[in-house]
């Protein structure tokens, strides 16, 4: 028997081989975003890159480039600002809006589960709450489409080829 089986089985991830993908989770600290933060941890296919809590965190761990972005809108004070973050976003965002939006008064809030989905990084906006396996499934799959529609980076032997190594 050998050392490596005493351990019991070998978790792989079910992707077939797939680098795990990024997540950024953006959301108030709580009983949700701990929620997600579990889900994703759990499965294979995710990695969780950052965790945001407020605007101008979520604008700072942007740079980490994530490929999924998990976002519960009421970090922002308002729509405005959601919005702007949304659009520089590169990787696939899944937004939760309050579930009081449905009785807004308010035209600009009422209307913008509609503006969303406009953004060409918005997957999905949910409204209340998330179920967080079906969000999983779609933002895994949104992910994988992404990485095939972004030119592949150069290999570092293409890339070296041609060219005079440094000494010294």
């Amino acid at each position: 028997m050998s050392p490596a089986s005493n351990w019991g089985p070998q978790v792989t991830a079910s992707s077939g081989g797939e680098t795990p993908v990024s997540v950024l989770l953006a959301g108030e600290v709580g009983q949700r975003s701990l929620a997600w933060q579990q889900a994703v941890t759990m499965d294979a296919r995710f990695r969780v890159a950052a965790l945001a809590n407020d605007p101008s965190d979520l604008q700072a761990k942007l740079a980490y480039s994530p490929e999924v972005v998990i976002l519960d809108a009421l970090i922002f004070k308002g729509p405005q600002l959601l919005i702007q973050v949304l659009t520089s976003i590169t990787g696939a965002v899944y937004v939760i809006l309050p579930g009081s939006i449905s009785t807004a008064t308010d035209p600009e809030v009422k209307e913008l589960p509609e503006k969303l989905k406009t953004i060409p990084s918005v997957k999905q906006v949910f409204i209340g709450d998330a179920p967080i396996p079906d969000l999983l499934q779609r933002a895994y799959g949104d992910a994988l489409a992404l990485r095939r529609t972004i030119a592949a980076p150069m290999s570092w032997a293409t890339r070296n080829q041609g060219m005079a190594s440094v000494s010294g």
